[in-house]
């Protein structure tokens, strides 16, 4: 009987690790964009956009921080159970009121297209929702393309 449910726990994590990949690749999306905000606060906008709009039911958890040596930022949508990133923002400070904030997604599911141009209102506007209302030319819609 224990052999079954060491057998079955291989075979569920194994299959976990195949859907979810070790690293966003393939439809995976990036881009990055300027914003007159200060990097600590585009840092926390993008943690809380994060943790409100991309770690699904629980499956997923927020991890990164704040170094302020650097002036930088790092939030991080990574599993729980395997090794793998789905989201990535990065925030690093360009002067004492500007920041460059890139953002790196997997390109399925939660962590899609529209999560990157919600993430980008989150920080531009300080406002956390997991959808974009903002009215934008394709010029604001194209930051970001599929990753190479």
């Amino acid at each position: 009987m224990a052999r079954m449910w060491m057998a079955a726990a291989a075979v569920v994590l194994g299959l976990a690790g195949c859907a979810i990949g070790a690293a966003p690749g393939g439809g995976a999306l990036s881009g990055s964009f300027e914003v007159a905000t200060p990097y600590r606060q585009a840092y926390q906008a993008a943690r809380q956009q994060a943790e409100r709009c991309l770690v699904g039911e629980g499956g997923y958890q927020v991890v990164g921080g704040l170094d302020d040596g650097a002036r930088t930022g790092l939030v991080r949508v990574v599993p729980r159970l395997v090794d793998g990133e789905m989201a990535r923002v990065e925030v690093s400070a360009l002067d004492a009121g500007r920041s460059r904030v890139r953002v790196s997604m997997w390109g399925r599911s939660l962590w899609n297209d529209e999560a990157m141009r919600a993430m980008h209102d989150a920080v531009v506007f300080g406002v956390p929702s997991c959808g974009t209302y903002m009215p934008g030319g394709a010029k604001d819609q194209d930051w970001f393309q599929p990753a190479r």
